[in-house]
């Protein structure tokens, strides 16, 4: 075997064991929280509060349009 197959191979298994122990190290959090979640990063996006009252309000006032957008074609579903 050459200097470089080695090389290569611990390089693999370095990368293995690393992931394995991220991936184990977040199991164990959702394990020691005692919930079935998993938390999700910042780039999966967060939920927002929606006033309800606030748009309904711009509604009427014609602040905020009701009409859908021109800029897509709506898509039709399959019967």
């Amino acid at each position: 075997m050459k200097r470089s197959d080695v090389f290569y191979l611990l390089a693999v298994a370095v990368f293995a064991v690393a992931l394995a122990v991220i991936v184990f190290a977040d199991a164990a959090e959702v394990i020691a929280r005692g919930t079935g979640e998993m938390t999700y990063s910042p780039a999966a996006g967060e939920p927002r509060d929606l006033d309800l009252e606030r748009i309904k309000r711009l509604l009427r006032s014609r602040d905020l349009s009701d009409r859908e957008a021109l800029h897509y074609e709506r898509v039709e579903e399959d019967e």
